[in-house]
């Protein structure tokens, strides 16, 4: 998926500005809901150190799995907020 490889590279070049703007075009576009990009873009936010918009986005998703929690988890974990998790 080219919006996944999109988000990739912005968690390589911790590229929150890029990351926030492909994330509105997932929205423009209709894409969300949808697991695979939520899950992605969870993990966006958490590696770029942005753990509210990271929590923001996984409260919004209608559908959650192993992958969404695991990733929210360790989105805290990372930025200090172990207890949160």
């Amino acid at each position: 998926d080219s919006y996944a490889s999109l988000l990739q590279g912005c968690i390589q070049w911790r590229a929150l500005a890029v990351g926030k703007r492909v994330h509105s075009h997932i929205i423009k576009t209709g894409l969300m809901p949808n697991i695979f990009l939520g899950n992605n873009l969870v993990n966006m936010y958490a590696k770029c150190g942005c753990v509210v918009d990271a929590r923001r986005v996984f409260d919004d998703m209608a559908k959650k799995n192993v992958i969404s929690w695991t990733t929210m988890i360790a989105g805290y974990v990372q930025q200090g907020n172990g207890e949160k998790a």
